[in-house]
């Protein structure tokens, strides 16, 4: 395993289990429900970083470097005003 998927993987598991303990804590909340949410959609984006670094071929690392790209443009997209 190459170094920077071991530290995608694991920030990965970081930004899940933050996420976790937000809702633990008190998962009545709108706050920390929404917090959960973001977390989780950086868990996931750290993933689709992690699946990029190993891919065997450009075309691979374009494809997972595209889907990163559409998370975070709808990751993105909640902050707009109108």
């Amino acid at each position: 395993m190459n170094f920077n998927v071991g530290i995608a993987y694991l920030a990965t598991g970081v930004t899940a289990g933050i996420a976790v303990m937000a809702l633990w804590r008190d998962p009545c909340s709108f706050v920390h429900r929404v917090f959960a949410s973001g977390m989780v959609l950086f868990a996931l984006d750290a993933r689709l970083t992690g699946f990029a670094y190993p891919s065997a071929s450009p075309d691979g690392l374009l494809f997972w470097q595209r889907v990163l790209l559409s998370l975070l443009s709808c990751r993105l997209s909640g902050y707009s005003s109108a």
